[in-house]
């Protein structure tokens, strides 16, 4: 009953909101439909049954905080929102910093929509992120003078590959969360804002949605450029270390190690399960996927029908033999990498993170 009511009440919102185009109604906000919203949404989103979090402890509530997250998939944002929540009992409400060029034409800006406008009444305000203004960033530094607190992404776009930060569309260093920390400590020096790491990792074999939140960093309220700097770099840093180690990350990369070396020789099933359990039970890694670890096999066999059907890979019995063309490819850089190439983007997942790799890479090495 619950969930058909959350539905109503955020038609409700809509309808209120086509109202306010029309001229029929004031301007609505979403505050007082978060809770519907999140009934709604959540079981869209396969929340809770496909979606896990961790560092709950971590969420500073009650003071200003810019939650950094990781950009993967287009529904980052709800996903970090719904942590937020959890995290806080349900208390936390959060804004959203989005493009305000991502949505343009006719579809999105009309008589009784207009995209921006409508994020704006959801919690979202827009930069224009080639040609930002002062005016576009006031709203953010005010919620932080405020006590409040809003979603960035550091990596500034969205990961086409896999990797953890892609720099790409003239972008060459993360975005300055330093900037919005400093200004208002500048103003309230007794009121450190956090800057709080949130990392998102989505297998998509399992459609499992990890979400760990990490500790909370300070900037000293007399720091120098060059401490801004480092603060920013540093953030990413350990933003990175927050991934989750699956078993499909780790399988990929050895497949892509195997055909680096091997092109398209055969690989022995025992053989891959036994250099991806080495990687998962020797790493120091902190974060490893608990299901994958309880259950080995059943999550290769799992992982290894779906490379079959991406046509990555061939089973015969116990041997896979792998596809070069597929595994070894160079996809371009947009939405089609991930299906073009799965493994090498399950793969780029985990590749900054050294010492896992380097175990995947000696035991792929040692196969006879």
């Amino acid at each position: 009953m619950r969930f058909l009511v959350s539905w109503l009440m955020c038609f409700a919102f809509i309808g209120r909101y086509l109202l306010y185009r029309i001229g029929l109604g004031l301007r609505p906000h979403v505050d007082p439909y978060v809770p519907w919203a999140t009934d709604a949404i959540g079981p869209l989103l396969n929340v809770p049954r496909r979606y896990f979090l961790q560092g709950q402890e971590n969420v500073p509530y009650g003071r200003p905080m810019i939650v950094c997250g990781n950009h993967s998939k287009l529904d980052d944002p709800l996903m970090i929102y719904h942590a937020g929540r959890l995290a806080t009992g349900g208390k936390l409400l959060l804004r959203v910093m989005t493009r305000i060029d991502y949505f343009t034409g006719f579809i999105f800006e009309n008589r009784l929509v207009a995209i921006v406008d409508f994020f704006a009444c959801c919690g979202a305000y827009s930069i224009d992120r080639d040609n930002v203004s002062l005016s576009q960033l006031k709203p953010f530094l005010k919620l932080l003078e405020n006590g409040e607190g809003f979603i960035i992404f550091p990596g500034r776009t969205r990961t086409r590959s896999g990797v953890f930060i892609e720099y790409r569309d003239q972008f060459t260093e993360p975005g300055g969360i330093s900037f919005f920390v400093h200004q208002t400590q500048r103003k309230r020096p007794e009121v450190p804002v956090a800057a709080l790491p949130v990392v998102r990792t989505h297998n998509p074999v399992t459609k499992r949605t990890s979400m760990i939140i990490g500790p909370p960093l300070y900037l000293d309220a007399a720091a120098s450029r060059e401490a801004l700097r480092t603060f920013d770099y540093d953030l990413v840093i350990g933003m990175s270390g927050l991934v989750e180690l699956n078993l499909a990350q780790a399988a990929s990369a050895a497949l892509y190690l195997w055909c680096l070396h091997r092109g398209n020789a055969p690989l022995r099933i025992a053989d891959l399960s036994h250099a991806v359990r080495t990687a998962l039970a020797e790493t120091a890694h902190p974060y490893v996927n608990p299901e994958d670890l309880a259950d080995p096999d059943r999550a290769l066999d799992q992982v290894l029908r779906w490379l079959a059907r991406c046509r990555c890979i061939s089973i015969d019995g116990g041997t896979i033999r792998p596809n070069p063309r597929i595994i070894l490819g160079t996809p371009p850089l947009d939405t089609t990498y991930k299906k073009l190439n799965p493994v090498k983007y399950l793969a780029n997942q985990i590749l900054h993170l050294g010492e896992v790799t380097a175990i995947v890479e000696r035991e792929v090495l040692a196969i006879g």
